[in-house]
């Protein structure tokens, strides 16, 4: 009589249990945990299915590093603050994506992304985080917990120290306070290395140095102005004696200081008319056309350069002067391409003056909110290793001296101190700034050693916040076409109306001419300047006003700005547009771009 009620209940029992299963199946089956290890990185997240059974991610994500874990999820979400409103806003997790072995990426749902990239693939690898924010974006943050038995300790508000048993961390960005990391458009990096504990020069013993001052840093780069000047003076008459970077530096220095005009007045015109001179010095005199051709053939010369090495896979090429700017210039070249991914794929140690080199080419692209800085991120810290590594101890001095025992030139030495300065500020972490500050401290401290020649090519290396030396700006760049200009401008803005009429605005001196040679101009119909149709003549640079020409050849436009008001506006009409339409009203110019002269201290 009980048989019946037992085998019930077995069927019962066994169809639960079935269902039970099925249901854990089917969990499984629509949620799973994709977990990847990169050398000592190991990241996971979570997938799962969409309606339309797509792989989609949750917003779940944990990236774990020798002690330390990077977490977004539903309790911990990731947080930005836009730019307009400074309100706080939650972001999701969208999608990931490995770049390389040492490089993954995520992507958020309001289109920002953090990239993740490790130095190497050995368990001594140091990590460094790379923020790409949303336009609209102005900061990203997210939290961080150590593993057990690890403890965390806050240095300053940039940085923490991460301590195992028998290692030590530091890990630094633009805020690290309350177990936070904040990414911002002027700090996106973080950087997370291991302390060393040994007996040598190691970065954190540089602030004991009386010379790791910035105070006294700004005093030798003031001191290395005014002795420019007066050396200049003392010399300018010996036209031996006079060269083309010291008729640079001069000029600069008088134009910071509110004396451009009479710098220009003091030059003699055997070298304003002489051979000596190049594009370089073609901001501040005349000649645009015959300079133009320096220009053109130094730019021609560093494609050859770059293509050499690529094909040679040779680094040297990263010590070459304002490399940077060629390659914003050229952001879509396959050559430009291939030569920012070759310092990635080198397994020998880098030298102290490619080291330096990328490291100074990386900071530029960075300031630039190039794209090409990426593929460079996962080896600065090993090109941080041979600086640090050719700094001695000399009598409260630091002397570097390379691999094979020879101190390096002084030039070399205040290129490494600089670069040291501007990553620290990229990173927030005062330690590169004060083993700058010692560098060139050090061999700035008896400035009067050096000849005005070695003075001015020093200039340029350690100042770089004085827009009266020549130098580069990216105008306007799009898919197709880059606008730079060859100036001494503070800085030119760039508009477009609706119409596709130009509009650049040139900030300069009002009273004050200089010359600009800009390249990627489109041929147009007509140019305005002064609110009023000019007309092409080659002889525009002896007239005592504005003018131009246009060489088609090198898409140039060779422009003489004497400023009237300190903003000058040139408006460049297309081919399309008649002579007769009507000028655009204050309301159709639509703002696409306004790059600013960076400012870089």
């Amino acid at each position: 009589m009980y048989a019946h009620p037992v085998k019930k209940m077995i069927g019962l029992l066994f169809l639960y249990t079935i269902i039970i299963l099925g249901i854990f199946v089917l969990q499984f089956k629509s949620e799973s945990v994709f977990s990847k290890a990169l050398g000592a990185l190991r990241f996971s997240v979570i997938q799962t299915h969409n309606e339309e059974q797509q792989i989609i991610l949750k917003n779940n994500l944990s990236v774990s590093f020798r002690g330390i874990n990077f977490i977004i999820n539903k309790d911990n979400p990731a947080v930005i603050t836009k730019s307009q409103d400074a309100l706080e806003e939650n972001i999701t997790l969208i999608s990931y994506k490995e770049a390389s072995p040492r490089n993954v990426s995520f992507v958020f749902s309001d289109g920002s992304e953090l990239a993740f990239l490790i130095s190497d693939e050995t368990p001594n690898a140091t990590l460094l985080i790379q923020a790409a924010l949303a336009a609209d974006t102005e900061k990203l943050s997210i939290k961080y917990k150590p593993d057990t038995g690890i403890s965390v300790s806050q240095k300053d508000d940039n940085s923490v120290f991460v301590e195992t048993k028998t290692k030590k961390f530091m890990m630094s960005s633009s805020s690290t306070t309350n177990a936070i990391i904040t990414f911002s458009k002027t700090n996106p990096l973080l950087s997370y290395t291991e302390v060393s504990e040994t007996k040598g020069f190691t970065l954190d013993k540089a602030a004991a140095f009386a010379l790791a001052d910035e105070n006294l840093y700004m005093q030798n780069i003031r001191k290395l102005s005014s002795t420019i000047v007066e050396n200049f003076q003392a010399t300018v008459q010996n036209d031996s004696l006079l060269t083309e970077q010291s008729v640079i530096a001069y000029v600069a220095i008088m134009g910071q200081n509110g004396q451009y005009n009479t710098a220009i007045d003091y030059i003699p015109d055997s070298f304003k008319k002489g051979q000596k001179r190049t594009y370089l010095s073609a901001p501040y005199f005349n000649t645009l056309s015959r300079m133009n051709t320096t220009l053109t053939a130094y730019t021609q010369n560093t494609a050859v350069m770059i293509s050499n090495a690529v094909k040679n896979n040779n680094l040297d090429v990263f010590g070459q002067n304002n490399l940077a700017d060629y390659l914003c210039q050229h952001p879509t070249s396959l050559d430009v391409k291939k030569l920012v991914s070759i310092p990635s794929t080198q397994e020998n140690a880098f030298t102290l003056l490619q080291a330096v080199g990328i490291i100074n080419t990386y900071i530029q692209l960075i300031q630039a909110n190039s794209p090409l800085a990426q593929p460079l991120a996962p080896v600065i810290a090993n090109c941080l290793t041979p600086i640090i590594n050719a700094c001695t101890i000399d009598n409260e001095r630091i002397k570097l001296i390379d691999t094979n025992g020879i101190e390096i030139t002084p030039i070399l030495a205040l290129e490494t101190g600089d670069v040291l300065i501007r990553y620290g500020h990229i990173v927030s972490d005062p330690q590169y700034t004060q083993c700058g500050y010692l560098i060139i401290n050090s061999y700035l401290s008896n400035v009067n050693t050096y000849d005005l020649y070695t003075l001015s090519e020093m200039y340029p290396l350690v100042v770089r916040n004085n827009s009266y030396y020549p130098h580069c700006q990216i105008i306007h760049t799009d898919d197709t076409n880059t606008i730079w200009a060859w100036t001494c401008a503070r800085n030119i803005a760039y508009s477009e109306s609706t119409a596709g009429i130009i509009n650049l605005s040139i900030d300069f001196p009002a009273g004050s001419t200089h010359y600009l040679i800009i390249n990627g101009v489109q041929p147009f119909n007509r140019i305005q300047i002064y609110d009023m149709d000019f007309r092409t003549d080659y002889r525009f640079e002896s007239y005592n006003s504005s003018g131009y020409i246009y060489q088609s050849n090198t898409t140039s436009l060779l422009l003489k700005s004497r400023h009237k008001a300190r903003i000058e506006n040139i408006r460049l009409f297309p081919e399309k547009t008649k002579a007769t339409e009507p000028q655009e009203s204050a309301a159709l110019p639509r703002q696409l771009t306004t790059i600013q002269q960076t400012v870089e201290q």
